[in-house]
C-alpha cells in the first residue's frame, strides 16, 4: 500500500517551496501514524523540537512530504505545487488512513494483553464528574431551597426559599426532582471513578486481569474492598444508606427505570387493582421520576452524600488527593510504586503531584 513511499533525499529542500496545512480530523490519533512510518515502514522519526514533539519525512512519486506532531496539531507539510486537497496529497493522506486501520487491527491483541496485565493509563476524569455533581446539586438547591426552608404544606414550613415562579410545591418538586436524578448519576459516577483511580495509591496489584475485573464489579463490591464492617460499625451503617440510595434512586436510572427484580412492576391483586410489588416499602424505591422527591428527601440525601465523601477522602487518602491534582494515574510497575511510597504521607503526595505537574506541563504546552 505504501511501497512507493520511502526516506527523503539529503538535498530535499533544494530549489522546492513548501505549504502546511492540520490533519486533525483525518488523523485524530497522530502517535498511530507515528507507529506506521517508524516502526512498520522503518522511517527516522526527528524530535522534540520547539512547539514540535516529534516529525517524519518521506519521498513519495517524486514529491516531498513531511509530518509532525506540533502544539497547533498534527501538521501535514507538502510541496506548494501539490496543495491540500490536491489529487497526490489525497492518495498518500489515503493510504496513511488505510494503512493505520490495517494497524489498529493489529494492535488489538496487544491492547487486550496490556489491559490484562494492568500496563494501562487511566485519564483522570475526577473533575468532570465533580463539576457535574456540583452544578445539578446547585440547581436542585435553589429549586429547593435551603433545609430550614420548606415549603408550605398544610400550612406549615416557608416559602422564601423558593423564587415566585416556583412556590407551587408540585413544581419545585418536580423540577428539583430532575435535577437530582442528574445529581445522582454524576456523583456516582465520580464515586466509581475515583476508586479505579485510588488502587495504585492502596497498593493495589493490577495484574492478572485484576484491573479489568475491578473496574466491572458493581459499585458494591467496589465500595466493600475500603470499607471494615467489623471494625467499623458506623462505616456499615453509612454504607447500607449509601447502598440503599444507589439502589432505589440511582440503579434504575442507569437501566431505564427498572429495578433489579420485580421492585419496579406492579402486581395485580384481584378486585383490588395494580399494586406496587415493594407494597409498604413503596417509599424506598424508584418513585420520584413520577412522584419526585421532595425537600426533606432531597436534604436527607444530601447529607449522606456530604458524610461518605468525608470517608472517601479520609479512608483513600493521596489517591483523592492525585484525584483532585487532576493528574491521570499510570499502573505500570515503576508508577505504582512511586505512588504508593508518595501516600504513606501528606508531604511525599503533595511533592510527587508538583513534580508530575510539572513533567506534564512541560510535555502538554510542548516546551521542549
Amino acid at each position: 500500500m505504501l511501497k512507493k513511499l520511502k526516506p527523503l533525499p539529503k538535498d530535499h529542500e533544494k530549489d522546492r517551496h513548501f505549504t502546511e496545512f492540520k490533519a486533525n480530523d483525518q488523523f485524530p490519533v497522530p502517535e498511530l501514524v507515528l507507529f506506521v512510518l517508524r516502526d512498520v515502514l522503518g522511517l527516522d522519526a526527528l524530535g522534540p523540537w520547539e512547539k514540535t514533539r516529534w516529525g517524519v519525512s518521506f519521498e513519495y512519486e517524486e514529491a516531498y512530504f513531511s509530518v509532525s506532531l506540533r502544539k497547533s496539531g498534527f501538521t501535514v507539510t507538502t510541496q506548494a505545487d501539490h496543495p491540500e486537497g490536491s489529487p497526490l496529497v489525497r492518495e498518500v493522506l489515503g493510504k496513511l488512513e488505510k494503512s493505520v486501520g490495517i494497524v489498529e487491527e493489529f494492535l488489538k491483541p496487544f491492547v487486550e494483553e496490556q489491559a490484562r496485565d494492568g500496563r494501562v493509563t487511566i485519564a483522570n476524569r475526577f473533575h468532570h464528574f465533580e463539576r457535574t455533581y456540583r452544578f445539578f446539586r446547585e440547581k436542585a438547591t435553589e429549586v429547593y431551597g435551603p433545609p430550614e426552608s420548606l415549603p408550605v404544606v398544610n400550612g406549615r414550613g416557608n416559602m422564601n426559599g423558593l423564587s415566585a415562579e416556583l412556590r407551587a410545591p408540585w413544581r419545585a418538586a418536580r423540577e428539583g426532582g430532575y435535577y437530582s436524578e442528574a445529581m445522582m448519576n454524576a456523583y456516582f459516577s465520580r464515586t466509581e471513578h475515583v476508586l479505579v483511580l485510588s488502587l495504585p495509591f492502596l497498593g493495589f496489584e493490577p495484574g492478572g486481569g485484576q484491573l479489568m475485573g475491578f473496574i466491572a464489579e458493581q459499585w458494591s463490591k467496589k465500595i466493600r474492598r475500603f470499607f471494615d464492617f467489623k471494625a467499623e460499625s458506623a462505616v456499615k451503617s453509612l454504607y447500607d444508606r449509601m447502598r440503599r440510595i444507589r439502589d432505589a434512586l440511582r440503579n434504575p436510572l442507569a437501566h431505564g427505570g427498572f429495578e433489579p427484580g420485580v421492585f419496579s412492576l406492579y402486581f395485580h391483586l384481584p378486585d383490588v387493582g395494580a399494586l406496587p410489588a415493594r407494597m409498604s416499602r413503596h417509599g424506598d424505591g424508584f418513585s420520584f421520576v413520577i412522584n419526585p422527591i421532595g425537600h426533606a428527601s432531597f436534604w436527607e440525601i444530601c447529607a449522606a452524600l456530604d458524610e461518605f465523601d468525608s470517608y472517601l477522602r479520609e479512608r483513600l487518602g493521596g489517591g483523592w488527593r492525585w484525584a483532585e491534582a487532576g493528574l491521570d494515574v499510570a499502573y505500570d510497575e515503576q508508577s505504582r510504586s512511586e505512588y504508593f511510597a508518595a501516600a504513606q504521607s501528606v508531604e511525599g503526595i503533595e511533592r510527587l503531584i508538583e513534580r508530575v505537574s510539572s513533567e506534564g506541563s512541560y510535555h502538554n504546552n510542548f516546551e521542549y
